[in-house]
């Protein structure tokens, strides 16, 4: 397919303010501030005839320079689809060995990011093999792959010394992603000996993954890397399976050390979190809590005195907490007892594993205070025990004065009451129901609501006509969505028919 000729005419005098913008900005070595085409500042102490005639001025010179650029980037789009239409065919041709260096690293680096995505926190992951097998496919891959430093920026116990070795040359100054998992420490790789390592470049890690059993060995070891220097961290995700209390705490006291100005996300398992700056100003966080055994006691430790920790992260936007076996009667009656207030919290996902959804739901959301919460998750896998009442989220009248967007992953059979939101959630725009099988019974009244999508569900028994008009009620309502639902083909038809448009089936 050929490409038009675009012709293209420039102003001589717009040419000369244009060139004369481009000199002040490479001045300023490319930067670009709001006071560079129009200060108006320079205009504050003129009386206003005078004023508004200098701003007049100045909109005539804008204007011509605007059209310019518009015409520049005509011509400029015109050149980059012609050499499009030129280049692609021989490429594909020639397949990706003919792609330039730039492009063919552009392709390396999107797919090493695609698997360390996927498997990120996996010490044994395959996105390191991914860089030895490209370094070995070919001289001129070899070539690209080695000037790809960001390739080879996955550190983990797995390695072994020649390996670490590697990685680390070949990652020059980039970011480091650190994995330690207590599963896998090789007989030539032992904790210490891999942290004497790897802390030589604590001033280039980004991410940690620290998954260790917490015995009194690697505790020990772990001990000796205080007051690290960590200037780019920004995700630490420090793993403790089946500590004790004490073992808890001490974890906790080591990593209060390590000075990490850049944190954003903090991930714990089974452990305190640190409270003193920059900790403090943490805006993500990830609490998990799976069966705590104290050897002394033979019992488990009420690890719900872990989440009063987030009392001290006042500037916390984002939060999940995942549960597992949380039935036990230790964290019910704390729950039952203790309210936590997150001020700025606007993010929650609640994940529930093992647990007993009648006793234990109830008890945590009356347990939560969050006035600025604006999206709500709750993910419950398919172990749990009881059934799934959507009024255990809402607790009293309007808990959530912000809420715009409910996700419920369910796994699970019942009835879902969407009248329950509507009474109590005026501000709720948006519901996201998956994998739920059940009724969804209709219910009178006016709603907020925008969208609702139900994806991979099962609904019974629907009272097709009853949920249109439910839905088509809302003065706001502009979509339901269902995706990949099981629902009888008449009930489609009828629920088509009565909404139209505002029916998307996938």
């Amino acid at each position: 397919m050929g490409v038009e000729s675009v012709d293209a005419h420039f102003d001589v005098l717009a040419l000369d303010n244009l060139i004369d913008l481009l000199v002040q900005i490479k001045e300023r070595n490319g930067d670009v501030g709001a006071d560079l085409l129009h200060n108006n500042s320079e205009f504050a102490t003129l009386e206003e005839d005078l004023r508004m005639s200098a701003k007049y001025q100045s909109l005539r010179q804008l204007k011509p320079l605007r059209m310019s650029l518009r015409a520049l980037l005509d011509v400029t789009d015109h050149h980059i689809r012609r050499l499009q239409n030129e280049c692609t065919p021989f490429f594909h041709q020639k397949g990706i060995k003919s792609l330039p260096d730039d492009i063919l690293r552009c392709v390396f680096e999107a797919g090493y990011e695609s698997i360390h995505h996927l498997h990120g926190k996996e010490a044994d992951q395959p996105s390191s093999r991914f860089s030895i097998t490209l370094s070995s496919v070919s001289r001129h891959f070899r070539q690209v792959a080695l000037g790809c430093p960001r390739i080879w920026i996955c550190l983990s116990n797995a390695m072994g010394r020649d390996l670490l070795a590697l990685y680390i040359s070949r990652s020059k100054n980039v970011g480091l992603d650190i994995l330690i998992s207590h599963e896998i420490f090789r007989e030539d790789m032992s904790f210490g000996v891999f942290m004497d390592i790897i802390t030589q470049e604590s001033q280039r890690w980004q991410i940690v993954v620290l998954d260790i059993d917490g015995n009194a060995d690697q505790l020990s070891t772990l001990c000796q890397y205080r007051d690290l220097q960590i200037q780019r961290l920004s995700e630490l995700h420090f793993f403790l399976f089946s500590p004790d209390e004490r073992t808890s705490r001490d974890a906790c006291s080591i990593l209060e050390t390590w000075h990490v100005p850049h944190l954003t996300h903090l991930s714990v398992l089974n452990c305190f979190i640190p409270k003193a700056a920059p900790w403090s100003q943490l805006h993500s966080c990830t609490l998990s809590f799976h069966p705590i055994i104290d050897e002394n006691e033979g019992d488990k430790w009420d690890c719900y005195q872990i989440l009063l920790d987030l009392h001290a992260l006042r500037m916390l936007q984002s939060l999940t907490l995942d549960f597992y076996d949380a039935d036990q009667s230790e964290i019910v009656d704390r729950l039952n007892t203790t309210s936590l207030t997150l001020q700025n919290l606007n993010s929650l996902i609640i994940i529930l594993t093992s647990c007993d959804l009648a006793n234990f739901m109830p008890s945590l959301f009356r347990g939560l205070r969050l006035p600025f919460l604006s999206e709500l998750a709750v993910k419950l896998n398919a172990d749990n025990s009881g059934e799934f009442a959507a009024e255990s989220l809402l607790p009293g009248a309007n808990p959530y004065p912000c809420l715009r967007v409910i996700n419920l992953m369910l796994s699970t059979n019942g009835t879902m009451r969407l009248g329950s939101f509507q009474t109590k959630l005026p501000s709720l725009e948006h519901i996201y129901i998956e994998h739920f099988v059940g009724r969804v019974p209709p219910f009178d009244g006016i709603h907020p609501w925008h969208s609702v999508c139900f994806n991979e569900c099962s609904l019974e028994d629907v009272d097709a006509e009853g949920i249109a008009d439910m839905f088509m009620r809302g003065h706001k309502f502009q979509t339901l969505t269902l995706v990949g639902c099981r629902v009888a083909p008449s009930c489609v038809e009828t629920l088509k028919s009565c909404m139209g448009s505002k029916l998307v089936v996938v």
